[in-house]
């Protein structure tokens, strides 16, 4: 793929409608190359290898009637998550910070699976997955987060889905959950 810019004019701040001069400027890119602006290529490899990402899909109603919990602030990831889940039959509790996983616990409700951020919870994330464990003792907890995993809170969950993630990522890891 090739990506072209035609503006000589580089050297001034793009924009908000100009994609290509934001993209080019963000690089550092400065003026024209022969008066035609910028150009760069940016290329993919194409091979017959499958992606190791994913090994299987489970079927559209793979989770249904899992109980999950989830604790993410960004709201756009809370909405990916909550249309894929729901999609695939998970009775969803969503959960946007400390205060909400405090209610959450206070109720008693008892999950089977939980996915969690931990910029919500980075004050005490040991307490915050303990309190969870309180009220659902067999629960499998899945950090989803960018954010390196302290020792002790390594030791308290059953993996690390690391952002940015596929969603196929999460419905292999509930999987498992709801097969233990």
């Amino acid at each position: 793929m090739t990506l072209r810019s035609s503006s000589t004019s580089l050297d001034r701040p793009p924009r908000r409608s100009s994609h290509g001069r934001r993209f080019v400027f963000g690089l550092g890119i400065r003026g024209g190359v022969g008066g035609v602006g910028a150009c760069f290529e940016l290329r993919w490899p194409v091979g017959d290898a499958p992606s190791t990402t994913l090994s299987r899909s489970l079927s559209p109603r793979a989770l249904d009637g899992l109980r999950v919990a989830v604790l993410e602030d960004d709201p756009a990831v809370m909405s990916l998550l909550e249309f894929g889940l729901i999609s695939r039959g998970v009775e969803l509790f969503t959960l946007a910070n400390r205060k909400d996983l405090d209610a959450f616990a206070k109720n008693g409700t008892c999950v089977d699976a939980a996915l969690i951020d931990l910029s919500p919870i980075a004050a005490d994330p040991d307490g915050a997955l303990s309190l969870l464990r309180r009220h659902s003792p067999k629960v499998s907890v899945f950090l989803i987060s960018g954010t390196a995993i302290s020792a002790g809170t390594n030791q308290a969950v059953a993996g690390w889905i690391r952002k940015p993630f596929e969603l196929g990522e999460i419905f292999q890891a509930l999987g498992r959950a709801q097969r233990a």
